[in-house]
């Protein structure tokens, strides 16, 4: 299997339909599979205030399955540009739709879980971390957020998984 990775997924999707399905239908001839980084949250009634705010369409899940997504890293700096409600929305959206997500989650636990593939008979394991310099907000205990840039975490991640 081959693999896409992608950085920064975020746009309109009414007006790029076509060439969604497009690129789909190519990646599906190639047989390649996706990951990529999904750049925001769903929008919700609450945005953080931040010099710009940005959102995925609802619609987001089904351009993942046309794009043949395996899995998508939430670790970023927009991640909570809606605040709690818009990430809650979008993890209830991508389970809803079997799509597994990293980097990010409701708690730091939810954020340190790795999504784990069977790819070709062979376990793939994938983390994202998000860097506080980047604006990213670190989860805690009780907190939504991404799981932290700082190496003893990392390393204690990839030893468990």
């Amino acid at each position: 299997m081959k693999f896409l990775f992608l950085g920064d997924f975020l746009y309109d999707y009414d007006l790029i339909r076509d060439d969604i399905r497009s690129i789909g239908a190519e990646l599906e001839k190639r047989g390649a599979a996706v990951v990529l980084n999904l750049e925001a949250p769903l929008k919700s009634p609450m945005p953080r205030k931040k010099w710009i705010n940005l959102c995925n369409s609802d619609k987001v899940a089904e351009v993942l399955k046309i794009l043949n997504t395996l899995a998508v890293n939430i670790a970023n700096n927009h991640i909570l540009d809606w605040g709690r409600q818009g990430l809650e929305d979008l993890i209830r959206l991508l389970e809803e739709n079997g799509i597994p997500f990293f980097g990010a989650g409701l708690n730091l636990q939810q954020a340190l879980s790795p999504v784990l593939l069977k790819v070709d008979g062979k376990s793939i394991g994938f983390l994202g971390f998000g860097w506080k310099e980047e604006m990213c907000i670190y989860a805690g205990k009780k907190r939504p957020g991404v799981a932290p840039l700082k190496l003893p975490i990392i390393l204690d991640s990839v030893r468990k998984l």
